[in-house]
């Protein structure tokens, strides 16, 4: 008998995270856990990361990080789910920002992951 468990992952960090609060954030888990899909292809995980952690990393010169993602994302490892952009809580927000959470989400992943 097999069994199949699926993953949902959800990644956030405020967008004024501590550096060193993100630092250890990214060695204790976000690297861990995607050198260790990277290397075992039993895994597949789900993925919820916003657009803002995604900068994040980026201005934090987590580059590396971002290519990692990249790669899982291209051998079918992860694949993410939609979220808004920079964290909105939707209820709380007008349509109209809601449409622009959720769009710019869309094209910045899309541009740099796809």
């Amino acid at each position: 008998m097999q069994l199949n468990i699926a993953f949902l992952f959800h990644a956030y960090q405020p967008w004024w995270q501590f550096s060193h609060v993100l630092d250890q954030i990214i060695t204790e888990c976000y690297y861990p856990i995607f050198s260790n899909l990277k290397e075992d292809e039993r895994f597949r995980l789900t993925l919820n990361v916003n657009w803002s952690l995604v900068e994040l990393f980026q201005q934090n010169n987590y580059n590396d990080l971002v290519d990692l993602l990249d790669k899982l994302i291209k051998t079918d490892r992860i694949e993410f789910t939609g979220t808004s952009a920079y964290h909105a809580f939707m209820p709380l927000i007008s349509d109209w920002m809601r449409h622009l959470q959720i769009n710019l989400q869309e094209q910045n992943m899309k541009n740099l992951f796809f």
